[in-house]
């Protein structure tokens, strides 16, 4: 999916809006962010991959009526969501767990702008692509720094193979195979 096309203004953020923790932080990211990227590039838009009934929430909420908004329900197939787009958004909070999503993105050759606990569990394998905000008001000027700056942008959004492999099913799976064998020879 990499490419390297400077112009892409295009955020993309996949989460269903059925969970709670996405549809916060779309509400979020677009009341606290989206209106300072918006004046800082008049082109920018933002797709929020919402899944079914996102539409239908999202029509309930002023900030969803912006210029630049763009709520999509579902899609066969999301690389061509992320080709065309110049970067993706994380802006949750609270998360317990690892977020797909940033894997996905970075795998893709996209930057994630995350907060820190959106980035929960990819932290500390050291990725260039996941630029970590303390609060979701701050990806306003990350992200208007990113998408002014493409060449800063693309030096550090190309897939980094090894971290990747280190998050796989295979590598990950690993621990728990060892306690299974572990209790099983045990008895």
């Amino acid at each position: 999916i990499v490419s390297l096309a400077p112009h892409l203004t295009e955020l993309l953020f996949a989460g269903p809006f059925r969970a709670e923790i996405n549809w916060r932080a779309a509400v979020e990211f677009l009341q606290l962010a989206w209106p300072a990227i918006r004046a800082a590039v008049p082109d920018a838009r933002v797709t929020l991959l919402g899944g079914p009934g996102a539409q239908a929430r999202a029509q309930g909420e002023a900030a969803f009526a912006q210029a630049g908004v763009v709520v999509l329900e579902q899609v066969e197939d999301v690389r061509p969501l992320l080709a065309r787009a110049a970067l993706t958004i994380n802006p949750q909070c609270g998360l317990r767990g690892s977020s797909l999503k940033v894997l996905e993105s970075l795998a893709a050759g996209r930057v994630c702008v995350s907060t820190i606990d959106g980035a929960r569990g990819h932290r500390q394998h050291g990725f260039a692509g996941l630029v970590e905000c303390a609060e979701v008001a701050a990806f306003a000027r990350t992200i208007i720094a990113l998408l002014r700056d493409p060449a800063r942008r693309h030096a550090i959004e190309a897939p980094d193979a090894a971290r990747l492999a280190a998050c796989s099913w295979a590598a990950c799976a690993q621990p728990l195979l060892q306690l299974v064998r572990t209790l099983l020879r045990a008895g």
